[in-house]
């Protein structure tokens, strides 16, 4: 039962009327018929001497009536659930790998029990009922569905933001949402949705480090360069480690390294091999104006140095910022080009004519190259190459960061983010809530609960009430 007026407690003081009724009432005394009242002495009034209960039955259903009107008046109903077909229920969303984990199972069994819907997180949120969750019979995903994460090829297609709009869109999308997810950053693309629903995230931080080999370049004398990451939830890192072409090779505070045939992996992880690169030719423009003349020898020898190094054809051409519009622009489509300086008046300042570019952008920076966080195919020259203004250009480190962005491996940031745990805050994670208007409310609450009204029994009662008590007090005055 729920009051919908409180307000009207108070008039339970009408309660009191009949109580004082009953207790300062005296009850009728019999009548003496005499011939003459002159003989008669008068007696005191004893009303307020001594208080007296008394017409206890009468008392009992005036009191009732004063009940009714006050129930009447509280508005009292009761609420009722509604259909289960009509109410939103909860939802709990993960992954079907996620299943498997001992972290999330017991929690996962737990909301089952007590009435919550488990769906799976990706396209379309298929059910899980009961006896598939017992018997781990999973329903199957439709051929358009994207693959969890369980498949490493595919890893970065979850998009968790995409499938909660496409629950909050649809028409049994529930009021509240439980996840069980590993919040990674790359999980998360686009920007963070408004919802009508109500989210619940509970993270799982990643249990160790991700170590991966990244990247195996073959180098000359029978060597390989290791490009290996290490990624946990709070970064990523990638180191480079130059090893001989062995089958087993130790590594400080990292697994062993096995190199077999044209693959190398982890002792530890044999199935995530990579394939060992072999170094391809390169062509390379260097656009330069006359006040980097120098710079642009230089870098042209440096590059045809690392071709020599790496065993394979480097070929370097330069031309000038202002022939640059007379050169063959049907001429093979170069891998790189290298634009030092600015661009003479009425040429395109950066022509797309390679995949990927250099461009020089100086900056105070032990590191000669930086990439563009914006344009993943543009890196900047962030010193010159020119041995009289800058000594660094005769040490090692140039050459070895030259070679490593020259054959760099184009599939490296695919594999990148396979392995990538970084993650972020759960206050970035959850969605916004969308601000609902007072029609929603009141629609959503009338969807949430049933009530039932007593109005029409209470009012019958009361009639009823009134009929009995002014029949017995009429029979009692005649009495």
């Amino acid at each position: 039962m729920t009051i919908q007026n409180p307000t009207y407690l108070w008039a339970l003081l009408g309660l009191l009327v009949p109580l004082a009724i009953h207790l300062w009432s005296r009850k009728a005394g019999k009548t003496v018929k005499v011939g003459s009242t002159q003989w008669l002495i008068a007696s005191e009034n004893t009303r307020f001497s001594s208080l007296q209960f008394n017409e206890v039955f009468l008392f009992v259903i005036r009191t009732l009536v004063v009940l009714l009107a006050v129930l009447i008046l509280l508005d009292l109903v009761q609420k009722q659930p509604a259909d289960a077909r009509k109410m939103a229920k909860t939802w709990v969303l993960t992954e079907k790998a996620l299943l498997k984990d001992a972290r999330v199972r017991p929690q996962v069994d737990e909301l089952v029990k007590a009435g919550a819907s488990l769906h799976l997180l990706e396209p379309s949120m298929p059910l899980v009922s009961p006896k598939e969750l017992s018997q781990e019979t999973f329903p199957p995903k439709e051929k358009a569905a994207l693959q969890t994460s369980s498949d490493p090829k595919v890893f970065t297609s979850l998009n968790y933001w995409s499938y909660l709009r496409e629950l909050d869109t649809r028409v049994d999308a529930p009021k509240k949402v439980i996840i069980f997810a590993q919040n990674n950053q790359q999980r998360f693309q686009g920007t963070r949705p408004n919802l009508g629903l109500e989210v619940e995230w509970i993270n799982l931080p990643q249990q160790r480090k991700q170590v991966f080999l990244l990247d195996a370049l073959q180098l000359p004398k029978d060597s390989l360069l290791l490009s290996i990451g290490m990624s946990d939830e709070s970064g990523t890192q990638v180191i480079q480690e130059k090893i001989g072409r062995q089958a087993n090779t130790k590594i400080k505070d990292l697994p062993s390294v096995i190199v077999k045939d044209a693959q190398v992996h982890f002792a530890q992880v044999p199935n995530e091999g990579i394939q060992i690169r072999v170094p391809t030719p390169k062509r390379v423009l260097i656009v330069y104006d006359q006040a980097y003349n120098l710079d642009q020898q230089y870098l042209k020898a440096a590059l045809e140095t690392v071709g020599e190094y790496m065993q394979t054809k480097v070929e370097a051409q330069t031309v000038a910022w202002d022939k640059l519009a007379s050169r063959n622009q049907n001429q093979e489509r170069l891998d790189w080009a290298i634009f030092l300086g600015k661009a003479s008046k009425g040429t395109k300042a950066k022509p797309n004519i390679s995949n990927q570019r250099i461009v020089q952008q100086l900056r105070p920076s032990n590191q000669w190259f930086a990439p563009d966080e914006a344009k993943p195919n543009v890196y900047y020259l962030q010193q010159r190459v020119n041995p009289e203004i800058n000594a660094n250009v005769l040490k090692v480190t140039f050459l070895e960061e030259l070679t490593q962005l020259l054959f760099a491996n184009p599939n490296a940031q695919e594999r990148l983010s396979k392995f990538d745990q970084r993650q972020i805050s759960l206050g970035q994670v959850s969605p916004q809530k969308k601000l609902e208007t007072d029609n929603q409310i009141v629609n959503q609450n009338e969807g949430e609960s049933e009530t039932q009204s007593y109005h029409l029994l209470w009012w019958l009662a009361l009639v009823i009430g009134i009929v009995v008590e002014r029949l017995i007090q009429a029979n009692r005055l005649k009495v």
